[in-house]
């Protein structure tokens, strides 16, 4: 019998161009053109297991010092999750040594959101070059050097979640790389996006092999505090792979994640993250902005996202028909984090 295992949350990235809430009922193509504009929050919602509140909206920002303006304060949006992109393995061990240059920038950067009173969401990313698989930055690192990276994220753990004088800011949650199931493209080698994808694998993407450095680093994970949560890096989700179009062969990432040995821990991960990139029109319904049916870039990037529910709905009912395939329990009351 496959072991069963609780995904806790999946968190919806919704990249949106301002602070605004969007109401996520599914809603059936057919006949969203004729739904009214409907601007209900669901902030408020009860959205945890045990039945306590947490704000599920969060922002991604530049520069945390600005986060006193949307941290709930009055006529603020009530955030509670800020995501920081992020801790760069690259430049905290440039070398091959067990000394790592931990950034004061980074640590100003945790204490500001801390302050701010929010729950911090830390993507680490960024292959130094004497680990890398490929001559990207973006992309994994070299199988020989996966316990280096595992050794890497315990030392991070236990740093991040207890930091030196005089900070006073803790880091629960890490979130292993930023779009992991991108592709490596010329002249974006360091970009923030990730580059594990492998085109060549039409079946599982490479999610595969991220599956296994996801193995090797949970129990160390675990180890160097057991309340940290590993995130599965933010999935760009780019189309729906029942459509045959060889591109959205990437959303098979995450099933390749799932091929790993099921041991103890297994999937060796606490949460799914994944980007919605709903289009926002203020005259637009938010279902209308959730099922891009006419413009051109919905019928490019994201087609028959439709069919399943919508951009952030239809890519979350295709997560959890996955999951079902692996006997993993989904969580009925989903929270939504959105920046």
């Amino acid at each position: 019998m496959k072991i069963q295992k609780l995904i806790n949350l999946v968190i919806v990235v919704v990249l949106l161009s301002g602070f605004t809430s969007v109401d996520l009922t599914m809603a059936n193509q057919s006949y969203w053109n004729s739904l009214p504009i409907n601007n209900d929050s669901i902030m408020d919602e009860i959205n945890t297991l045990d039945g306590s509140y947490v704000p599920s909206f969060g922002v991604e920002v530049k520069d945390t010092s600005t986060l006193n303006l949307v941290d709930g304060g009055a006529v603020e949006p009530n955030n509670h999750w800020v995501r920081i992109n992020g801790l760069l393995w690259s430049d905290a061990q440039p070398d091959n040594a067990p000394i790592y240059n931990w950034s004061t920038a980074l640590d100003e950067q945790l204490q500001d959101a801390y302050d701010a009173g929010m729950e911090i969401i830390l993507i680490v990313r960024s292959t130094p070059d004497w680990a890398r698989l490929h001559n990207y930055y973006c992309g994994p690192m070299d199988p020989p050097f996966i316990d280096e990276f595992t050794d890497f994220m315990f030392d991070a753990v236990r740093r991040y979640s207890d930091p030196p004088d005089p900070y006073t800011f803790t880091v629960k949650y890490f979130e292993i790389w930023n779009e992991p199931d991108d592709i490596p493209q010329a002249g974006l080698e360091e970009n923030v996006h990730g580059c594990w994808g492998v085109e060549n694998d039409s079946e599982f993407w490479g999610g595969t092999y991220y599956g296994e450095v996801l193995k090797a680093v949970y129990p160390e994970v675990k180890l160097a505090n057991p309340e940290a949560q590993i995130v599965v890096g933010g999935l760009l989700l780019p189309c729906d792979p029942a459509t045959g179009v060889d591109y959205c062969n990437m959303s098979h990432f995450f099933e390749g994640i799932l091929q790993t040995e099921q041991g103890v821990g297994w999937p060796y991960f606490d949460y799914v993250a994944y980007h919605g990139y709903p289009f926002y029109d203020p005259d637009l319904s938010a279902v209308q902005q959730e099922t891009p049916n006419a413009p051109v870039e919905g019928e490019l990037y994201w087609p028959e996202w439709n069919n399943r529910g919508g951009l952030v709905e239809g890519k979350l009912n295709f997560l959890n028909s996955v999951m079902l395939d692996y006997d993993l329990g989904f969580n009925d009351l989903v929270q939504r984090v959105r920046w």
